[in-house]
Formats: C-alpha cells, sequence, structure tokens
C-alpha cells in the first residue's frame, strides 16, 4: 500500500525526550522522577492535576521535591522548550519523506513547549500541520485527535501511517515476544480502535514512568524502506547506549 501522509509523535520519537528532561531537571534524579510520575506527565499532556492542586503537592511531597509546585512545574517547561536533541536517524528520514507524503505531528504536550523543541531541532520546516493535545483539549491514547489529523489532511486512515513510540492506540498491537498467542488476540481486542497504524518497527519496551506498557515502533504490518531501516536500526543502537537510570 502506497501511504499518503505520516503522522508522527515528537518525543521518543523525533526528539530524545529523556536527554531534554534530564538536562531541564539538571539532572536531579528525585526531579527526574518526579516529572516522570502520572500526575505531572498528566499535567503536561491534559492540563490536570493542576500545579496548585492539592494532589500536586502531595505528589512533591512525595517525591521528597519541597517547593511551590507551580513555580517548579513553570521554570521546568521553559527549560524543557530549549531542548530539541534528535534521535538517531530522524533527520535522515525526514529528508526522505519530504514532499514524498504529507507529515504532520501529533503530539501531546504544548505548543509553546513543543514547537520551540522542534525549531531548535531544525524539523519544523518539514510539518505544515501541527496537533499538540494541549491546544486541542484532546490527548492520546483518545483517537479522535489521529481523525482530526486525517480529516484535516484530507486523507483517510487506510492512507496514513501513524509513527510513534509511546502510544497504546493500534488495531493490533505488539506485545513482549514472551507473551503467549492468547494474551496477544485478549489485547488486540481490547485495544481495537479505527485508526490504520503501520509504524516501522514491531519493538516493544515497558517505562515505569508511564505505569503501562507503552508500544515502541508497533507494526500493523512490515513497513520496508532503506531509509527507514537505516532508521530503526540507528534507534536500536542508540537505545543500547543509553543510560536507563542514574
Amino acid at each position: 500500500m502506497k501511504y499518503k501522509a505520516v503522522l508522527f509523535d515528537l518525543d521518543g520519537t523525533l526528539l530524545d525526550y529523556r536527554a531534554a528532561q534530564k538536562a531541564s531537571t539538571g539532572n536531579t534524579a528525585g526531579h527526574f522522577k518526579l516529572v516522570n510520575s502520572p500526575e505531572v506527565q498528566n499535567y503536561e499532556s491534559r492540563g490536570v492535576p493542576l500545579p496548585d492542586s492539592t494532589e500536586m503537592k502531595r505528589v512533591f511531597i512525595g517525591f521528597g521535591v519541597h517547593t511551590d509546585p507551580v513555580k517548579f512545574l513553570d521554570t521546568y517547561f521553559k527549560r524543557l522548550s530549549q531542548h530539541g536533541i534528535l534521535v538517531a536517524g530522524a533527520a535522515k528520514l525526514l529528508e526522505e519523506l519530504n514532499g514524498k507524503v504529507k507529515l504532520a505531528v501529533v503530539s501531546n504536550g504544548h505548543s509553546s513547549v513543543q514547537l520551540p523543541r522542534m525549531q531548535k531541532a531544525g524539523i519544523a520546516s518539514y510539518f505544515p500541520h501541527l496537533f499538540f493535545s494541549r491546544d486541542m483539549d484532546i490527548a492520546k491514547p483518545d483517537p479522535e485527535i489521529l481523525r482530526i489529523a486525517i480529516n484535516t489532511l484530507g486523507v483517510t486512515p487506510e492512507e496514513t501511517w501513524e509513527k510513534n513510540a509511546c502510544q497504546p492506540i493500534t488495531p493490533f498491537p505488539c506485545t513482549d515476544q514472551k507473551n503467549s498467542a492468547e494474551k496477544q488476540l485478549k489485547s488486540q481486542r481490547r485495544t481495537e480502535v479505527p485508526v490504520q497504524i503501520a509504524p516501522v518497527g514491531i519493538t516493544c519496551f515497558r517505562r515505569k514512568a508511564f505505569g503501562a506498557v507503552c508500544l515502541d515502533l508497533c507494526a500493523v504490518h512490515s513497513f520496508r524502506h532503506p531509509v527507514v531501516d537505516s532508521y530503526r536500526t540507528e534507534r536500536h543502537k542508540s537505545r543500547h547506549k543509553r543510560e536507563h537510570h542514574f
């Protein structure tokens, strides 16, 4: 099938979110864990809980961060917006796709943070269409944000390749290789949505920060292209070199 559009996630797909987080928290382990808590992640993607809420204050105390959440998060997101670090192979992949298919970004976050990161990474010009959850009040995994993107681009779901690093939306989710076929079938039934997704890899990984299994480059079927294969190889090499803890 020839795809007419590609929807890209940003963090972990085009931009190195982990590196940006570390730099924005001063490589402080406690702060890094805090910004990856479900509450802060939800605030980043959905705007709740509010920084001055009792819930958020309780989270800060729980992580041993005794400072004003409002000031801390305001400073953190300003710093985060200054870090646009490309993941390995991303630039080459975008160059190959540019002009051949319609490109768009669908990302959980706010344009005031994500757009400056794209500009610093030198990739903003590739994307005439940007869909940020905080600007739209719709966050992944809600498939509505994908439907809006697809309709805006004037393509059908079957003509769209949705490329993301950490999103449990797929009609045929991949799972750990250790899982049985029965578990895969149950997972497929549980998460099936009417959105065609065909990213470039078939690996999965677990991120404790999200408290759930997140699909990494999962595929409905194999998308073969020399440049895409190169991107996948570079991504895997880069990931193996990373430190997974402080």
